[in-house]
C-alpha cells in the first residue's frame, strides 16, 4: 500500500501539472520516482529494494484524475478503483494548495536531512 506522505508527493505532484498525466519516460516522473524511492530508504520495515515503478506512478495519477472533478468536467476519466486513502489525500488537500505544499516541502526536507546522514 501507499503511505501517506508518497501520496501526498504524488498529489502535489499531481496538482502542479494541473491533471495532465505525463509518460513515464517524462523526467518530472523519473524525478518524482527518486524522491518517492528516496523516502522509502526512510522506512525501515520496507527495505532498500522499495519505491514506487514510474507505471505505478502513472497508474496514481489517474487514480487521482478520477477523483479530480475539474477533469471529470472535461471529460478526463482517470482509473475508478482510487482507495481510501488516495481519497482522503484528495479530500484534504485538492482545496487547500498551501497546506499540500507545506506538507509535501516537510517531506522532502526529511529526505534531504537523512541523505546528509549517509
Amino acid at each position: 500500500p501507499w503511505s501517506r506522505e508518497e501520496l501526498i508527493l504524488t498529489l502535489e505532484f499531481y496538482i502542479d501539472h494541473k491533471g495532465r498525466i505525463p509518460d513515464v519516460k517524462h523526467p518530472d516522473v523519473i524525478a518524482l520516482a527518486s524522491t518517492l524511492a528516496d523516502l522509502s530508504m526512510l522506512d525501515t520495515d520496507k527495505g532498500s529494494n522499495a519505491g514506487r515503478e514510474r507505471s505505478s506512478i502513472i497508474y496514481k495519477l489517474a487514480n487521482f484524475r478520477s477523483l479530480d472533478p475539474a477533469a471529470r468536467s472535461d471529460g478526463k476519466k482517470g482509473f475508478a478503483n482510487a482507495g481510501k486513502l488516495d481519497r482522503e489525500i484528495w479530500n484534504e488537500f485538492s482545496d487547500d494548495i498551501v497546506e499540500l505544499e507545506k506538507q509535501a516541502g516537510e517531506i522532502r526536507e526529511k529526505i534531504d536531512n537523512a541523505r546528509d546522514r549517509f
